[in-house]
């Protein structure tokens, strides 16, 4: 199988094995750039959701804190906090709210 192939390749011509040797570089370049690229798009994707991920546990935490100081009535303003933060709530955040599981009604986006 190897001396058919060594056999045919020195039986092309020198223009037809420089252009499959051009080709077959060119091919290994883009494919190199595809890689690069996808893993640069995965790595921002990332970032930006553990950005997102941070501010909503520190929304969380701050409100567990206020929870704990406070006691049962703070409860009562957790769930009126996470209506409000359901409406401020940008697009470019993650979507998920801690008080979505508990009343999604208050995070539906239009």
């Amino acid at each position: 199988m190897m001396d058919t192939l060594k056999q045919r390749w020195h039986l092309l011509p020198i223009s037809r094995q420089m252009l499959l040797l051009v080709n077959a570089i060119l091919v290994g370049l883009v494919a190199l750039v595809l890689a690069i690229d996808y893993r640069m798009r995965i790595e921002r994707q990332l970032h930006e959701k553990k950005i997102a991920l941070t501010k909503e546990a520190k929304t969380t935490y701050e409100s567990l804190l206020v929870a704990e100081v406070d006691g049962g009535d703070a409860i009562q303003g957790l769930k009126h906090f996470g209506a409000d933060w359901c409406s401020w709530s940008s697009a470019e955040d993650s979507g998920h709210s801690p008080a979505r599981s508990q009343h999604p009604e208050c995070c539906t986006r239009s």
